[in-house]
Order: C-alpha cells, then structure tokens, then sequence
C-alpha cells in the first residue's frame, strides 16, 4: 500500500511539471484582461489595430486608433505603449489584427524590452501571436 501511494504521489507530481509547468509558472505573472481599452481616438478615427485575449478571437479587445494610415518605415513608429499593465492588459493578447498599413511588434517586458518577433503583418483576418508571445506581452509598437 505504502508502494502504491508513493507510485500515485510520484505520478501526480510529474503531471503536473511536464503536462501543467508551463502554465503554472506562467500563473504567476499572467493577467486576465481587464475589459475592452480605445487608446488614440483623441488622434483620429482609423484603426490601426487590434488585440484580443483569446486565440480565437473572442474575449475582451484592445483597439488602437490614429490620426492616419501607418507610415511604410519602421524607424518611425505610430503608435507605442510600453507598458500594458496600465491598461489592464499586461501579460493577456493572444490575437492580433492590423489594419492601414500597419505591422506590429510585440516585446515580452516593458518599456520595449525581452524577447521580440520583429514586427509582423497579421493583416485584417488575424493571427495567433504564437506559443512564444501568447500572454507573454507587456509592450508593443506599430509602423
């Protein structure tokens, strides 16, 4: 009996390293997100892009807007946020959607730190963000 408890104890032990590790040390720092966020419409009306917190597409979003079509160069960028903690959105986009000429490039730390994709074109339909970035996001920029 003594056997079979140290066999289950052993067993749920690996479970959890091997099937939820990941996951659970990424408890640690993930936030939900919390609601929908608009930042630039004090700038203009067109969309630059959008984020959502589940890879499908679903949940809260977080939209940004600008004055103008994104520029052609990524030397200069048109929008930034290095820090989306204080929007409620630290560590929560799973999707991303870009529009105007637009690309995205998002960063694993704040103020444009940690591990990066480069800037990339999800386009209207949308993307993944992809295993490396998903809830992992604290700072972006678009150009």
């Amino acid at each position: 009996m003594k056997r079979l408890s140290n066999l289950l104890v052993a067993f749920l032990l690996a479970s959890l390293l091997f099937t939820n590790g990941p996951g659970m040390a990424q408890a640690n720092y993930r936030y939900r997100a919390h609601g929908d966020v608009k930042i630039g419409l004090k700038y203009g009306t067109h969309l630059r892009a959008k984020f959502t917190e589940h890879w499908n597409g679903t949940g809260h979003t977080f939209l940004v807007y600008g004055s103008t079509k994104c520029t052609r160069s990524y030397t200069r960028v048109d929008n930034r946020v290095p820090w989306l903690r204080s929007y409620g959105w630290d560590n929560a986009a799973s999707r991303a959607y870009d529009y105007n000429r637009c690309d995205v490039k998002f960063y694993e730390h704040p103020d444009f730190r940690g591990r990066s994709k480069g800037y990339t074109n999800y386009g209207a339909r949308g993307g993944y963000v992809g295993n490396r970035m998903n809830d992992r996001i604290s700072s972006f920029k678009l150009s």
